[in-house]
Order: C-alpha cells, then structure tokens, then sequence
C-alpha cells in the first residue's frame, strides 16, 4: 500500500507545484521591479524637465513612451516579488525549504493537518469584495437620485445593468469567504488531494483591483450613455439652446408641446 500512496503523492505534487515559485525567481522579480521602476522615475523627470524647457526632443518622446510602457512590467514584476516572498515564507514556517532552481531541484511540497494553516486571507478578500459592492451599491443609489427625476423610468435599464454588476460582486465575496474552509480548501504548497487551493493574497488583490477598474469604468459608461439620452431629449425639444435647460426634467409627459 506504502508505494502506490506514495506514487500517488509524486503526482499530486508534481501536478500541484507547476506554478510554485524558487528562490531564483523570487531575485528576479525583485530585480525586474527595481529596474523598471527606475526606468520610470528616470524617465518621468526627464519629461518634467523638457515640459518645463519647453524643448521636447527624441530623447522626451522616448522616455514619455517610457513612462507609458514601464508601469505595467513593473507592477507585474513587484506583484510577483510580493506573491513568491510570501510563498517562500510560508514553507519556511513549515519547515520545507524552497529549492533555488525548481527545474533542477525536486521540490516535496507541504503534507500538513488543515487545523495549522491559516485562512485569514479568504477574510480579507471577502471583506474587500463586499466593500467594493457596498461602494457599488452607494454609487447605484446616488444614480437613480440624480437621473430618475430628469428622464423617469428610462434610466431603468442602466440601474439593471449597475445591479448585475453588484450581484456579481456579491458572489465574488460569497467565493472568497467559501474559502476560509480549512476542510475543502488548502493552502499554496501543501500536498493533500481531497482539497482544492485557496486563492492567495497577492492574486486575490490583483483580481479586485482589475476587476474594480472594469466595472468604474462600465459605471462610468452607463452614467455618460444617461447623460447622452437626457441632453438628447433636451436638445430634440429646445434646439442649440439646451444648455440653458440643463437640470430641467426632461421627461416624455412634461416637455411642452410645440
């Protein structure tokens, strides 16, 4: 019995561990984020001094394509700096110790009882999730506020739209806070079948922030498309002098008849 569990160990730990990070790594995240963030710093100074000359030559226009282009490796590259750092940290606390090449070293992973491990972090997640949906909540009721009395029930269907994403948000908390189950869910690194990895920290950051970006931006959308309609019906009913009509409703049964 001894060498098929043992086999069967070998696979979950090499079908697991693909994405586990060395030591190696871990130095060249951290290299990559101090190299492109002084590339950026750099460049950006060079641009404020050439705005402030007035001279923008090549070398301004490279280094403002430069500050463009270096946030985006940088981020990635401190994001996993921060992710490896903490994985190597938590096997150190076990007691396992993260191979320098993972290619070249064979890495056992952690076989540890689901009372040591800690699930904070699905907490955290959880709680910035319905964070973000109690600000997407907020946001919502402030837009029916301002645009229900100006155009009535036509803003309907982007506060549909608003709601879905809230929902959506809902669920992402409901799935971080799942999580936090020692019983079906497990840490990064530690070997045992019968239970699924957990989301970490550093990804579970990124998803939000990304995923908070998206829907600012459809919020932002579904406001501008509200505001496009209102000054529609306004400028259908006033002509070019609209804009002196600006906060007046403008709804079907209370613009004047011709």
């Amino acid at each position: 019995m001894d060498v098929p569990l043992s086999s069967f160990l070998r696979r979950c730990i090499m079908n697991d561990m693909r994405s586990v990070y060395d030591k190696r790594e871990n130095r060249i995240f951290k290299t990559g984020g101090i190299v492109f963030t002084l590339v950026f710093v750099i460049a950006f100074l060079v641009v404020l001094s050439s705005d402030k000359a007035g001279d923008v030559g090549t070398l301004g226009i490279i280094c403002s394509l430069l500050t463009i282009f270096c946030p985006i490796p940088a981020l990635a590259c401190w994001y996993g700096y921060w992710d490896s750092s903490r994985f190597i940290k938590k096997m150190e606390e076990h007691g396992v110790e993260v191979p320098e090449n993972k290619k070249l070293q064979p890495f056992t992973g952690v076989i540890s009882d689901s009372t040591e491990e800690d699930s904070r972090e699905s907490v955290i997640l959880a709680a910035c999730a319905g964070a973000v949906t109690i600000l997407l909540f907020i946001l919502s009721v402030i837009y029916v506020f301002k645009w229900y009395p100006l155009i009535g029930s036509e803003c309907v269907f982007m506060l549909f739209f608003r709601a879905v994403l809230i929902i959506l948000w809902c669920v992402g908390a409901g799935v971080y806070l799942k999580q936090s189950s020692k019983e079906k869910y497990r840490d990064a690194g530690v070997v045992d079948p019968a239970r699924k990895e957990r989301t970490g920290l550093p990804k579970g950051i990124l998803t939000i922030i990304v995923c908070l970006v998206i829907s600012l931006a459809l919020m932002r959308m579904s406001e501008s498309m509200t505001d496009y309609v209102y000054r529609s019906r306004l400028k259908a009913r006033y002509g070019e002098s609209y804009r002196e009509h600006i906060g007046e409703p403008a709804l079907y049964n209370s613009l004047p008849e011709e």
